[in-house]
């Protein structure tokens, strides 16, 4: 969990802006920015790695219940399933909201982010317990005969390929290693942004290029197929202002 610092310029696909106008359109790939996700998403992944709970997260945020208001109160038993049904896992949304972690300032939140990325690059005890927690999860270097195929969207601003996907299948083939690799033209983060207006217009869904890569391991393992060893990048499109059709997938 690479925390970035607040100060950080945003790299190119990072930043959701809305343009003004009747009808609200959505610029660039991943909403990274506009919906507050580095903060959201870094200060959930710091508690989560240090085992703390909804009240005794770091650098002073906590989840609370909202009430009809939005403000901290008891979430109805409605709500509370919710939770359960709908929940990304990463609140605020839900009945659940983000708090804390911020000042009376011009920049309230920048308190919350800068401590977020001084418990990352530290060295005092809660900072090498974080570093601890996030080494155990690192990858290891699959056994030589296992089926890989990586698929990752190419505007992924939330998980930048050049820092993720990219490195990790380069190291992969540096290891002997044979990994296929789908860098998805004009898929992002998340699908379930593409009903934003004009974000769905530049985009195309993530999710089908895993099915298929999905289904072809299940071809593999249970059927008998052969596993590929060189399945192109598919030339997907993005839709426009009309609806998708399969062939603007690119898929095989």
């Amino acid at each position: 969990m690479a925390i970035p610092s607040p100060r950080r310029p945003n790299r190119p696909g990072s930043i959701c802006m809305p343009v003004a106008g009747p009808t609200r359109r959505w610029r660039r790939p991943a909403s990274t920015t506009a919906f507050d996700l580095w903060r959201v998403i870094t200060a959930g992944y710091a508690s989560s790695y240090l085992r703390r709970g909804a009240t005794d997260m770091p650098c002073g945020f906590h989840y609370a219940a909202l009430d009809a208001k939005g403000q901290p109160g008891v979430a109805d038993p409605a709500t509370r399933a919710t939770w359960w049904a709908d929940g990304s896992g990463i609140p605020p949304g839900n009945g659940i909201g983000l708090f804390g972690g911020t000042s009376v300032s011009t920049d309230p939140t920048l308190v919350g982010s800068e401590c977020l990325r001084t418990l990352w690059t530290g060295d005092d005890h809660e900072s090498q317990a974080l570093q601890a927690s996030v080494a155990a999860t690192v990858a290891r270097l699959p056994r030589k005969d296992l089926p890989l195929w990586v698929v990752h969207g190419a505007s992924d601003g939330l998980l930048p390929t050049a820092f993720s996907s990219e490195p990790y299948v380069a190291w992969l083939r540096d290891e002997g290693r044979r990994p296929l690799y789908w860098k998805v033209p004009y898929a992002q983060h998340f699908d379930a942004f593409l009903v934003l207006p004009g974000f769905g217009d530049r985009h195309v869904p993530l999710l089908p290029y895993g099915y298929a890569a999905l289904d072809r391991l299940w071809a593999h393992l249970y059927e008998g197929a052969a596993w590929p060893t060189d399945v192109p990048t598919p030339a997907a499109r993005p839709r426009g202002a009309g609806a998708l059709e399969r062939g603007m997938l690119g898929l095989p």
